[in-house]
């Protein structure tokens, strides 16, 4: 009898100390997550209003599905939801795969998110998005340097009256910084949201959303001068990065409005247009690369800025589209399809190494030339003349390839610098175009301009210009070539045969021109994409020439509904 009582107490025993010995296990090793965890209707969140946590303990919060752990005060957990409801700085870990982080700090101060690796996953109806500031604090999410953290918003629907339509929202400004890096996925609608404004730098941030990739409706700074970083967004189904324009809102003097971007490294794909501002886009440095499959590369109801950097733009519609102004005077800025390159009420182009390709018109100044029903802020696209619009070359090295109109401005047109070629082809077109009753005019810089014999125009500036057409055209192999003060300007057509050639150049002399076509040439020494300066002459056909004089500064062939006969300088031929 105590043998037996003896042996039951025995296997008592072990089966306390097995029970044990599990306990002890799951004290050191995660569990497995839960992915049957229910989400949390936002309805039933409940927001502390004090706590007893001693406050000189450091902020740490532990994600773990139904077993998430805090150290600090200002936090509290209900569910798989973690509030935060006091200011100051949060080291967070581990992982949430139905759960989110809501801030609802309301004093105006700065709630810093550490991530040290960390994956929150948020899915349901009318729940909280992953990372949530909803009042007035702003929210800094630091990337902790050596860590990966993936924030997915798995959401099918919220509540109408929900602003967090991001996987990441702040009610106030959004800071993402930090050496990390931080996947944001966002297949509810937006990525990277704010009501007001949000900065991002340093580390690798990479966006992919089904809405806009990254939305605010002040101001979106990238990059900067120190902590460059990388930013990449996709967006598949609008805007890769919108600002939207809000009535009543304000700015301090030099704060930012609409995007800028500085030193870093961005990468943005879109269904719509890769950049959207309501108000400005300012371009500073950085290399940017935009992908916009069915709308404009950069888009801005109000100015564009293109100042440095390398920005390399693909476009379902304009490469860089202001309502205003579009100036640039600096970086190198290239347009490798678009309909229209370069376009606003108002271009001025003073600097840069700057090439379009374009379908249409490849600088465009108040208004575009297409027949389709597309409109523009100035009025449906079309041609005609626009009193307001402006172009002004003053600068840059410029390359322009269309089918349209190579520069085109419905309004005045003036060259005062720069070196600018133009390549154009599609007839009913010229490489020049200019409005009803304004003016072209060159006083400055070198324009050489090939394509088309339609519509042809001639400068009425004061700088020696000469426009000149040849019927049996000049092929992709061969050369216009104009002769005067002991050097020959070569010119060989890059992507179709030319028919018709404007060229001017502050390095012209007064005395005489030869217009000849050149075939069988070897040219050395291209200035800028198959033009070329060489010294003597190159033997040719003559095609035309004459005599250039302080009476005679614009010479251009007569007949055949051309530009302005020798010495007329500016006749300009109405549309049909």
């Amino acid at each position: 009898m105590k043998q037996k009582i003896l042996y039951v107490l025995l296997m008592s025993a072990g089966l306390l100390l097995s029970s044990c010995g599990d306990l002890a296990g799951n004290s050191q090793n995660s569990m497995a997550p839960d992915t049957s965890v229910p989400a949390t209707d936002r309805s039933s969140i409940e927001t502390p209003t004090s706590d007893s946590v001693d406050e000189s303990i450091e902020r740490k919060i532990f994600l773990r599905d139904n077993a998430t752990t805090f150290s600090g005060s200002g936090i509290s957990v209900q569910d798989n939801t973690v509030i935060i409801y006091k200011p100051g700085s949060y080291t967070v870990s581990g992982s949430l795969s139905n759960g989110s982080i809501y801030i609802t700090d309301n004093s105006d101060q700065e709630v810093e998110l550490i991530l040290n690796g960390v994956s929150i996953t948020q899915s349901g109806n009318n729940t909280l998005a992953p990372i949530y500031s909803a009042n007035k604090s702003k929210l800094k999410i630091k990337k902790y340097k050596g860590t990966t953290s993936t924030i997915t918003d798995n959401r099918v629907a919220i509540s109408d009256d929900a602003d967090d339509s991001a996987a990441i929202f702040s009610n106030k400004k959004l800071s993402i910084v930090g050496a990390g890096t931080l996947n944001v996925v966002g297949n509810l609608k937006n990525g990277v949201g704010s009501d007001t404004k949000i900065e991002a730098k340093n580390g690798t941030l990479s966006i992919k959303a089904k809405n806009k990739g990254m939305k605010a409706d002040k101001s979106i700074v990238l990059g900067h001068a120190e902590d460059e970083g990388v930013i990449s967004i996709e967006a598949t189904d609008n805007d890769g990065i919108n600002v939207e324009k809000k009535e009543g809102d304000t700015f301090d003097e030099g704060e930012v409005q609409g995007v800028q971007f500085n030193k870093g490294t961005f990468t943005i794909v879109s269904k719509d247009k890769g950049v959207k501002s309501g108000y400005d886009v300012e371009i500073l440095d950085g290399t940017l690369n935009i992908t916009s499959t069915g709308d404009d590369g950069i888009n801005a109801e109000n100015d564009v800025y293109v100042k440095g950097g390398t920005t390399t733009i693909s476009a379902g519609d304009d490469g860089i589209h202001a309502d205003n102004k579009l100036v640039v005077s600096g970086g190198t800025n290239t347009v490798t399809k678009s309909f229209e390159g370069f376009e606003g009420l108002n271009v001025e182009i003073s600097g840069g190494t700057n090439s379009v390709i374009a379908s249409d018109d490849g600088l465009n100044a108040g208004g575009g030339n297409d027949s389709a029903s597309q409109e523009t802020p100035w009025g449906p696209r079309g041609g005609g003349s626009n009193s307001s619009a402006l172009m002004t070359i003053s600068g840059g090295m410029n390359y322009i390839q269309s089918t349209g109109d190579g520069i085109d401005s419905n309004g005045n047109f003036y060259v005062t610098g720069g070196v600018s070629f133009v390549n154009q082809s599609k007839n009913c077109n010229g490489p020049l175009d200019y409005g009803d009753g304004a003016e072209f005019k060159q006083s400055g810089g070198t324009l050489v301009a090939y394509g088309s014999s339609d519509m042809l125009v001639t400068s009425s500036g004061t700088q020696y210009s000469f426009l000149g057409t040849y019927s049996s055209g000049v092929s992709t192999s061969n050369y216009f070539a104009i002769a005067n003060g002991g050097y020959t300007w070569l010119v060989k057509p890059q992507t179709t045969t030319a028919y018709s050639l404007y060229i001017s150049s502050n390095e012209f002399v007064e005395g005489s021109v030869v217009f000849s076509y050149v075939s069988n040439a070897t040219a050395t020494g291209e200035i800028l994409r198959g033009v070329y300066k060489v010294s003597g002459s190159v033997a040719g056909t003559q095609i035309s020439g004459g005599t250039w004089s302080s009476s005679t500064i614009n010479l251009g062939e007569t007949g055949g509904g051309h530009g302005g006969g020798p010495g007329g300088g500016g006749s300009r031929p109405q549309r049909p």
